[in-house]
């Protein structure tokens, strides 16, 4: 299954990218993160891993992420290694991706945030069909409009139509 939402922000891709690069940044730019801090690997690219304390729908979770594809200034890919919820392992869900583009147009960015993931037949499965696109979109919304606002863009734009796929 997938979800992704993109926007158009004023600003250029590697501005964008030093923003939100760090593991420090990302409460400032993701939406529903509370806190995030490094576990192990390189300080940047491919191997880091991370862990995030993040609030949705009213659950707290704790969730472990690995990058696994990084192109400064274009492009990161992280996968779920382990989450979290009071404590215990959430199951149904696998293999959930999510990958941040930057992509220049005109000096500026269209930011496109995407997840991907499957799930098991049964109630997760049915859970991802029916509120997987409203709830995961609406976060990716979120995050677009903290990552605007962090680069200094506040309207929100859609990409300009030559700028989409």
């Amino acid at each position: 299954m997938k979800v992704w939402r993109e926007r158009f922000i004023n600003a250029a891709p590697d501005a964008i990218w030093k923003l939100i690069a760090t593991v420090e940044s990302i409460p400032l730019w993701m939406s529903s993160v509370e806190s995030a801090e490094y576990l192990s690997g390189p300080a940047e690219g491919v191997g880091r891993m991370r862990r995030l304390y993040r609030q949705l729908r009213y659950h707290l979770l704790e969730t472990d992420q690995e990058i696994v594809s990084w192109e400064p200034g274009r492009k990161m890919s992280l996968v779920h290694r382990r989450e979290l919820f009071r404590g215990r392992e959430v199951s149904g869900v696998r293999e959930f991706t999510m990958t941040l583009t930057l992509t220049e147009f005109g000096g500026s960015s269209v930011v496109r945030v995407e997840y991907r993931w499957k799930a098991s037949l049964g109630l997760s499965w049915l859970k991802s069909v029916v509120g997987g696109g409203r709830v995961m979109g609406g976060e990716l919304i979120g995050t677009l409009k903290k990552i605007g606002l962090l680069a200094g863009d506040a309207s929100p734009k859609a990409p300009p139509p030559e700028a989409e796929e």
